[in-house]
């Protein structure tokens, strides 16, 4: 029984998994610490079943994503982001501890914050746009239809499209939008001119990205084919309006805050 309740403290203490409630003692939890990989065993074994069942690759990567905060509630992933703010604070001993113990600070608190939360929100909601509006219309004119293959599948449906609509959803009901102005906006273009870098870089490697046999991600990065005039003319209406959707959500913001 002592050691069926040090299983239970462990999985208690490091699993958001509902154990059987019982009093807390120094028998019973003197080898918790034994006990602890047991929760590993639970994420491994719940991978094995996502990696086995017959899902969309899409659903089978949410699965692998998902079980270890699902079992353990992101608890390892909150102490390991406080441990880093308090490391990083270079203060005493008790100004380390104190934003130990502090939620409302350090890096789910800047996460959590109406610039940064609204800057994941737009570059999800871009993504739609640009895939529903430009790159499907166009596919056939373009002589691309690569991108029509498997457009209504589970996981197509499920990037572009819920995603999308549930991550702008989520902003609109609970996000809070105090504070947004336009500099946001323009600090947000710094993430497309990451992605256009990032892209031209990996397209200098040589290696085709996936089973597409591609070297560029999309049409409109595809600078070799494009040539240098329509490749910028491309990258300067897409950070446009990426500046355009941005600043209609600073002024949705402000009228819902």
């Amino acid at each position: 029984m002592t050691a069926l309740q040090t299983i239970a403290v462990a999985f208690a203490m490091f699993s958001a998994l509902p154990m059987p409630q019982f009093d807390w003692n120094e028998k019973n939890m003197r080898y918790a610490l034994c006990a602890f990989p047991l929760v590993g065993v639970v994420c491994g074994a719940l991978w094995c079943v996502c990696g086995v069942l017959p899902l969309p690759a899409a659903a089978r990567a949410a699965g692998f994503c998902l079980v270890p905060v699902w079992v353990t509630g992101g608890i390892h992933l909150d102490g390991y982001a406080d441990t880093c703010d308090a490391l990083s604070s270079y203060g005493d001993t008790a100004k380390k501890l104190e934003i130990l113990k502090d939620p409302h600070c350090g890096a789910f608190r800047w996460l959590s914050s109406p610039g940064v939360a609204l800057s994941m929100t737009l570059c999800i909601y871009v993504t739609h746009l640009i895939y529903a509006f430009v790159l499907l219309p166009t596919a056939h004119r373009r002589d691309d239809e690569s991108w029509l293959k498997g457009r209504f599948s589970f996981g197509n449906v499920c990037v572009h499209f819920i995603t999308p609509g549930l991550t702008v959803l989520q902003w609109l009901l609970w996000q809070d939008k105090a504070g947004l102005t336009v500099g946001h906006a323009v600090w947000w273009l710094g993430l497309p001119l990451a992605y256009f870098a990032f892209a031209m870089l990996r397209a200098g490697t040589g290696k085709p990205i996936g089973r597409t046999g591609q070297l560029y991600p999309y049409p409109f990065l595809d600078y070799p084919r494009l040539g240098a005039g329509r490749f910028w003319l491309y990258a300067t209406a897409i950070l446009t309006f990426f500046f355009g959707v941005g600043c209609l959500f600073v002024e949705i913001g402000y009228l819902l805050a």
